[in-house]
């Protein structure tokens, strides 16, 4: 008798899985907590980061709307991608963004390039997720 695995993955239907968001696959952050490498402090890490090459493109994880977009002094050129099924996502330190604030946007569309603004010590892509409004690990949303 075959057994039928459910669609359900640590409580994520298939619908509400994200593609990456980079050509890059290196994660150089992990979320949790680490010693930050400038304070040496020890930080809870609500994000993950991602390596790649300046100007490298990075996509949208899923259908959505651009519901902030900016510069920060920690995050540096920044998007937030709300998806339609209401998880929010932060891309930060970018070298600069494609998309305008209000504007729809669909999985896999280009959003920004990969850049080392605010914070960063080196080119990468933070990306947090928000889902119900707690701040969860990204990599639960993808395979």
């Amino acid at each position: 008798e075959e057994v039928v695995k459910e669609d359900v993955q640590d409580g994520l239907s298939e619908n509400t899985k994200f593609v990456w968001p980079t050509m890059g696959t290196v994660i150089t952050t992990s979320y949790g907590t680490r010693i930050h490498p400038v304070t040496g402090e020890e930080k809870k890490i609500d994000y993950i980061g991602i390596a790649g090459s300046e100007g490298d493109s990075v996509f949208a994880v899923a259908d959505g709307r651009i519901t902030d977009a900016g510069f920060d002094s920690i995050l540096g050129n920044y998007i937030v991608l709300t998806t339609k099924t209401g998880e929010i996502v932060t891309y930060g330190h970018l070298s600069e963004s494609k998309v305008l604030k209000d504007t729809e946007v669909k999985t896999g569309e280009i959003t920004g390039l990969m850049g080392k603004t605010g914070s960063a010590t080196g080119v990468f892509l933070s990306i947090s997720v928000e889902a119900d409004g707690e701040k969860v690990d990204p990599m639960v949303y993808f395979d």
